[in-house]
């Protein structure tokens, strides 16, 4: 399968506002994936100026998810807008967080997957 670039989350996942934590994918292929998203203020994940634990272990959540979401795809359907997209649920085991980067005005997080 050929890599997907710069391509519409929406379409690999089946989250919306407010939930949707990862916006923007320039990259996507059978086993990595890099995926960014902008806080804002509003976000219901931001507590005190800061991304919670929450919102970060849901954020490597979703990118993970967008790999193995392509999965139900086409080889030829290059953009995920051809199919119905189908949540599942999987697990994060432990996540230990020593300290949060203070949310920042435009402040973009990026995060890389690989399988």
């Amino acid at each position: 399968m050929e890599a997907r670039i710069n391509i519409d989350i929406k379409n690999f996942l089946p989250h919306r506002e407010p939930m949707l934590m990862a916006s923007v994918t320039p990259y996507l292929d059978e086993t990595s994936v890099e995926t960014r998203f902008k806080v804002e203020e509003s976000c219901i994940f931001v507590k005190n100026g800061y991304l919670s634990e929450t919102g970060l272990i849901e954020n490597a959540a979703q990118t993970c998810a967008a790999i193995v979401g392509q999965s139900f795809f086409d080889d030829d359907d290059k953009d995920g807008s051809k199919s119905k997209v189908i949540g599942y649920i999987s697990a994060v085991k432990k996540s230990t967080h020593y300290s949060f980067a203070k949310n920042r005005r435009n402040h973009i997080y990026q995060r890389q997957a690989c399988f």
